[in-house]
């Protein structure tokens, strides 16, 4: 999974509907981020700059790892008959 499609997935999971959710949350941890940059982040075009991304693990409350990880499987039910 790529890391545009785990963020955009974390932010709808927060309820932040744009770019400037997130640059806002970058704000008050004291790191400047665009909203073009962002709207880049969230399309796939360009990626974060190494640095930034544990500033945006931190706004989104995940750790680094989570933005790069692909998404669980789902677990199939079982049934004891």
């Amino acid at each position: 999974m790529s890391f545009a499609t785990n963020l955009n997935r974390l932010m709808r999971e927060r309820g932040w509907s744009t770019s400037a959710h997130l640059v806002a949350a970058l704000a008050d941890n004291g790191v400047h981020a665009t909203t073009w940059s962002a709207d880049r982040w969230l399309a796939g075009t360009n990626a974060p700059r190494a640095h930034l991304v544990p500033h945006i693990a931190k706004a989104l409350g995940v750790e680094p790892n989570e933005l790069f990880a692909n998404a669980p499987e789902p677990v199939a039910s079982t049934v004891n008959e």
